[in-house]
């Protein structure tokens, strides 16, 4: 069944939003930006859902406690894992495999 030209998809879960499928530029215009970044080209994505908010401080700290996560490396960045900040606060400081692993 198509609405509006789309197929119908199963409505994400409670908390989360479908962001649609498109098309964007992927990379940095030759001459800008690290050497990884090129060449840019144009990539097509599938829609996906995403939560409506970021994670929280608390929600990450019980994958923790689960042994699912680990803690949050230490970088150059004011990382707030161990900083006493109420736990409703988003997480900072997890790297592209410790968000892969929570989600």
């Amino acid at each position: 069944m198509e609405i509006l030209g789309e197929a119908c998809e199963p409505a994400c879960p409670n908390g989360m939003v479908r962001v649609p499928a498109g098309t964007f530029q992927m990379g940095s215009p030759d001459g800008v930006g690290d050497s990884d970044e090129h060449p840019q080209h144009q990539v097509t994505v599938q829609s996906f859902c995403m939560d409506r908010t970021e994670v929280t401080l608390d929600a990450y700290r019980r994958c923790v406690q689960s042994g699912q996560c680990t803690v949050p490396g230490d970088t150059n960045a004011p990382c707030n894992y161990h900083e006493g900040v109420p736990g409703t606060h988003p997480i900072n400081c997890v790297d592209w495999n410790q968000a892969s692993t929570y989600c």
